[in-house]
């Protein structure tokens, strides 16, 4: 990988054996919540994954955007 010509982009998990492994590359960390169960904050499972490329990526550009902005209002509707 590290000698094409293509881009490239791949997500590992964040450890230091693939930041070692990629150290050559352009490595950006991300903060996510995994799963399909993330309807409330008590049911977020969070991870720590890292963006790798063989090109320039800006700071900024990666958003992780929360798909159930109107979980909290449920959740307080089955509360009472």
């Amino acid at each position: 990988m590290k000698d094409t010509k293509h881009k490239w982009l791949i997500t590992y998990d964040d450890s230091d054996y693939i930041k070692d492994l990629f150290s050559f590359a352009n490595i950006q960390p991300w903060d996510l919540t995994y799963g399909m169960r993330n309807v409330n904050k008590e049911s977020n499972q969070l991870g720590k994954e890292l963006f790798i490329s063989n090109y320039s990526l800006k700071e900024g550009v990666v958003k992780q955007y929360d798909f159930f902005p109107y979980a909290k209002s449920m959740v307080n509707i089955a509360q009472q």
